[in-house]
């Protein structure tokens, strides 16, 4: 399996060779944003530099090796966020769903702790609320939680009551 420090050491390891793969980038025109999470990042960079900037990473040692994915139609997923690119340049992200996602949750009548269920229910709504920063998608993507729970045999008064809670992070 594996020491349980070997996250935080890779981590720290991908930290250090970030930092000084983008130090050695040319200074000219380097990704305006670099974000990473465990071995997915995201990078923002002038499309004919893109392949450039691949190259640059994936010279600097032979063990580590980055593939790129360009934007389609002014959009791309990143993990569970579909980035779209506006108009005016700014960024903005609606739920991103594998094609092959079908909707399963824990059934409402399993013999699980209601907590759990609430959980399940929170969890959903919290993500919805998080990643959505589209407005005119954020009803839609309400009606979609709604929609999936139910289909997982949650009742509509629990699928209510659960999106009006706040998780400990909105409260504070």
């Amino acid at each position: 399996m594996g020491s349980p420090v070997s996250a935080f050491i890779a981590n720290l390891y991908m930290e250090v060779f970030e930092e000084e793969a983008l130090q050695r980038y040319p200074p000219d025109c380097p990704p305006t944003v670099w974000k990473r999470y465990i071995d997915d990042t995201f990078v923002i960079a002038l499309q004919d530099q893109a392949s450039h900037l691949l190259n640059h990473l994936n010279s600097l040692k032979p063990s580590i090796r980055f593939t790129i994915e360009i934007e389609q139609d002014r959009s791309i997923a990143f993990l569970d966020t579909m980035v779209h690119r506006e108009p005016d340049g700014s960024l903005t992200g609606t739920v991103y769903r594998k094609p092959t996602h079908t909707d399963q949750y824990l059934a409402f009548n399993s013999h699980h702790p209601e907590s759990i269920k609430w959980d399940v229910a929170k969890c959903l709504h919290d993500r919805a609320s998080r990643l959505v920063t589209r407005p005119r998608c954020t009803a839609a993507k309400r009606n979609q939680v709604t929609t999936a729970l139910m289909g997982n045999g949650y009742p509509t008064p629990f699928i209510r009551q659960s999106s009006r809670s706040k998780t400990s992070t909105e409260a504070e």
